[in-house]
């Protein structure tokens, strides 16, 4: 897949000018919108992208609302976003719809490649492996006085950076991202011990769903989430189905349907590519299968329209 960047993709697109934004190199943007009427999804630059859903992210996320209210649609899941709270959405995710009120305030940080994290060390690996265990995305609220010191924080940091040159500001940015992450694995850590009061069901639905973000190009078998979450593919698609009142099968092509869409609506891959990303045995299947599931072909969705398949829409 294309390796979009944050600085030519999405995030500058939220908030406000570009030279205002914390940025290293290609890898770690940092933004706010707290000052201004700039709102997240009305911002544009000269040569920014034309924002389009659903959108597969290129990096790491974390967005924390410190007033109004945002909902966003993520890998199948729904998340209502308000006052105080924290979203965390790991590279790879597909976002599929975000919608927010005029007067939402955030602190934004992107981050293209986790492995890049040179400036963060141990933080970088603690992550990476706690979340890997976890339902991705997360949300957790900052309790108030939590979140108004980390903003102070946030708001010095930012005046630093604008005094500090080269490696020295890049170690100062450091230091602030190495405490942020240790608060939210905390904080992740601490939301996890009420997990333990989750449904058998639900814990099974959630893996599933983490694993369909992973695997759901390549594998399409319901044996093989099952296997996933050791249990037959009977009892699987029974607590699927408690949780999510679909069956697993209807899940899969969810997410692959996502996924394709997603491709064709954000890179100006080829159908035939799309269809080799995807794992399918040739175009004319791929074309089949999501004519099937949306009463489109590819061509006609990425043209915004439901034409009738022609002779060249799967050539």
């Amino acid at each position: 897949m294309p390796s979009d960047q944050p600085i030519g993709s999405l995030f500058p697109r939220l908030f406000q000018r570009i030279a205002d934004s914390i940025v290293i190199g290609e890898s770690i943007f940092i933004d706010d919108n707290l000052s201004g009427n700039y709102t997240l999804l009305d911002y544009a630059y000269e040569g920014a992208q034309k924002l389009t859903f659903p959108n597969i992210l290129r990096f790491t996320a974390t967005i924390i609302c410190l007033d109004g209210s945002m909902t966003a649609t993520i890998n199948g899941r729904t998340f209502q976003v308000g006052k105080d709270d924290l979203l965390l959405v790991k590279n790879g995710s597909i976002v599929e719809r975000v919608t927010c009120s005029a007067n939402l305030k955030t602190i934004a940080m992107a981050f293209a490649d986790w492995k890049q994290g040179e400036l963060m060390g141990r933080q970088i690996m603690d992550a990476e492996s706690f979340l890997v265990h976890r339902s991705i995305p997360v949300q957790l609220h900052l309790e108030s006085s939590l979140r108004e010191s980390y903003v102070r924080l946030y708001q010095e940091v930012k005046l630093l950076c604008e005094k500090a040159q080269g490696p020295y500001r890049d170690a100062l940015i450091g230091h602030f991202l190495c405490m942020s992450s240790d608060l939210f694995l905390s904080m992740l850590d601490e939301a996890g011990k009420n997990e333990e009061s989750r449904s058998r069901e639900q814990e099974i639905y959630l893996k599933f769903m983490d694993d369909l973000q992973l695997y759901a190009s390549r594998e399409r078998s319901v044996s093989f989430y099952a296997d996933r979450c050791c249990v037959s593919p009977k009892h699987f698609s029974k607590m699927v189905r408690l949780a999510s009142g679909k069956v697993p099968v209807t899940l899969i092509k969810d997410r692959v349907i996502i996924e394709a869409k997603a491709l064709l609506s954000s890179t100006q891959m080829s159908v035939r590519e799309i269809a080799d990303t995807l794992h399918f045995q040739t175009d004319s299947f791929f074309c089949r299968y999501f004519r099937q599931k949306t009463g489109m072909t590819p061509t006609a969705f990425r043209e915004g329209q439901s034409a009738p398949e022609s002779i060249n829409d799967c050539a």
